[in-house]
């Protein structure tokens, strides 16, 4: 049941950013999208969240699953800031390879402290893509 349901997020989120892509936006502007989408489907991202901290332990049903979506998702980060590189619209001393795995690392930091800014008493909750979004300018040009 786990499993599943995360296979379906992970599908889920790779059929919306292969649709934006195929639409023209603008990869960073794709993996924003992501975050805005995400807001909308709390169950989703607690289950990613959730799965992410207990699948770390080698005998969680998440562990294989989640190995594999860390390793897709660094890998699919690194060859596209590796493309804005080539293109020269990534910023002067961003190294691909780290800069891919801290959006990944990132966007995950944002989604567990967007659920708590939900039962926080202030104003509003975290706006995790306006976040990702100030970090992604920083790296890109």
């Amino acid at each position: 049941m786990l499993r599943s349901a995360l296979e379906h997020r992970d599908a889920l989120d790779d059929a919306a950013f292969a649709v934006d892509l195929a639409r023209g936006v603008e990869f960073v502007e794709a993996l924003v999208a992501v975050m805005q989408r995400n807001e909308a489907r709390r169950p989703l991202v607690e289950a990613l969240a959730g799965s992410a901290a207990q699948g770390a332990a080698p005998g969680h049903p998440a562990h294989e699953h989640m190995r594999r979506r860390y390793a897709r998702l660094v890998a699919r980060m690194h060859e596209a800031l590796q493309e804005l590189e080539r293109d020269d619209r990534l910023a002067a001393g961003v190294d691909p390879k780290a800069a891919a795995r801290v959006i990944v690392a990132l966007m995950d930091g944002l989604q567990v402290q967007w659920l708590y800014s939900l039962d926080a008493s202030g104003p509003r909750p975290l706006d995790m893509a306006a976040h990702l979004g100030t970090y992604l300018r920083l790296v890109t040009e």
